[in-house]
């Protein structure tokens, strides 16, 4: 019920819930390999939710709470400029980027990305992810209370690392964009 919450845009990070299945799984409350299947599906039922309301309604889909709240026109913008930019490379980054993940996916189903593409780039960014993070509420779930309050830093290391990548990109594309007008 916390994906699902946390994916409709209330202030849940996915990443507590992966660390308290993961430290869950540690205390006996299920085995490890079942939990990371569960929870893996669980998270990817949630990003299908929110890409397949923007999916089906469409741009007016964007124009409704809480997709308003989400998206104010300023973030809607620039999350535009990111998907045209770097296409499903931005789901990997929104996975990584709390706050950003769902008014993501709520914006490619709306701009009607194909299906089958953001399942396969969620899919993989999913695998890597859920894992790592429900591992690492196992093994150290006797500090998951203090992992989880150093994890908003790490996601702030995560963002600025994420950010620098795609300046990065936009840089070199500029500078070949630049080169191209030149010899034309």
């Amino acid at each position: 019920m916390a994906l699902l919450l946390g994916a409709l845009g209330l202030p849940i990070p996915e990443e507590v819930v992966l660390l308290a299945a993961g430290a869950s799984a540690h205390r006996g409350i299920g085995s490890l390999g079942p939990m990371i299947a569960i929870v893996s599906l669980a998270v990817l039922a949630t990003d299908a939710l929110v890409f397949g309301i923007g999916h089906h309604f469409g741009p007016a889909a964007l124009s409704r709470r809480p997709a308003r709240w989400l998206l104010p026109p300023h973030r809607r913008a620039r999350i535009e400029d990111l998907v045209l930019g770097h296409g499903a490379k931005i789901i990997v980054a929104a996975r990584f980027l709390p706050g950003l993940r769902a008014p993501t996916f709520l914006l490619l189903g709306a701009q009607r990305m194909r299906a089958a593409r953001f399942f396969l780039v969620d899919s993989i960014a999913v695998a890597v992810s859920a894992p790592v993070f429900i591992c690492l509420g196992y093994f150290a779930s006797s500090s998951v209370e203090r992992i989880s309050a150093n994890l908003a830093r790490g996601e702030h290391v995560i963002a600025l690392l994420a950010a620098g990548a795609i300046a990065v990109a936009a840089i070199v594309s500029l500078i070949r964009a630049h080169r191209r007008s030149r010899s034309s």
